[in-house]
């Protein structure tokens, strides 16, 4: 008897954990959804798009961003290691050194790639202010983050 408490208990342990987990993952997707959504409106409205030249620019800019995260994803995770200098060895560091001269060199091979592909769609002064409207989006949700924590609370931007 005592045994099938103990594995019931373990059972129930093992589903909490599971849905609390399951629960991070679905906050984390719409968090994640919500941002994306603020960053469309506010690159529109600052690149000010008509509704033609969006539904050519998206594609193109959505393809870019996918293949920058997973650069800047790579990047992230060599920053973390040499945060750890002191436990490396020179050959490690080496390696790190190279990889993170080969990501930077992925990105400026990606930003030339796309380029072409955005000039299609926009001039070069838009494609200049797509530039500048990234950097004012990343700066707004970094002070929009700040201001939450200060206040105690967590999470994304909620509206644009």
């Amino acid at each position: 008897m005592k045994m099938n408490r103990i594995i019931l208990l373990i059972l129930l342990g093992i589903t909490t954990n599971l849905f609390a987990q399951n629960y991070k993952q679905q906050e984390r997707a719409e968090r994640e959804a919500k941002i994306e959504e603020a960053r469309i409106a506010f690159i529109t409205k600052e690149l000010n798009l008509s509704s033609e030249k969006s539904q050519r620019f998206w594609p193109v800019y959505n393809a870019y961003a996918s293949e920058r995260k997973e650069i800047m994803k790579d990047m992230r995770k060599m920053r973390r290691k040499t945060k750890q200098v002191e436990k490396i060895t020179d050959s490690e560091a080496l390696t790190l050194i190279n990889k993170r001269l080969e990501n930077e060199e992925k990105m400026l091979n990606l930003n030339k790639s796309y380029k072409d592909k955005f000039l299609k769609v926009l001039s070069p002064t838009e494609f200049l202010k797509l530039h500048k409207a990234e950097k004012k989006f990343l700066h707004w949700l970094r002070e929009k983050s700040d201001l939450k924590e200060k206040q105690g609370q967590h999470g994304p931007p909620g509206e644009y």
